[in-house]
């Protein structure tokens, strides 16, 4: 079904997961089903997915103080280098 978002807050979601087409589609995702058919998004909805966003990937890597998406993307470099290249 239709959900709603202003410019300013779909903005929002790409400088937050810094165009990182994944991450810009799972936090899409998370925003959308926090909405019914026919809602609008609010800024609320947007940082509350964010946080969920942060949350599901800190399970991912628990090593890594995920709180930013650079902090996420920088433990799977980080993952991939020590698989490519390890010790």
């Amino acid at each position: 079904g239709k959900r709603t978002i202003s410019r300013e807050l779909a903005e929002e979601i790409c400088k937050f997961t810094e165009n990182y087409s994944a991450y810009v589609q799972q936090l899409a995702w998370l925003v959308f089903t926090l909405k019914e058919e026919g809602e609008t998004v609010t800024e609320n909805d947007v940082k509350q997915a964010e946080n969920d966003l942060l949350a599901t990937n800190d399970i991912l890597f628990p090593s890594a103080k995920c709180e930013t998406i650079y902090s996420i993307q920088s433990s799977v470099a980080i993952l991939f280098n020590e698989i490519v290249s390890p010790n």
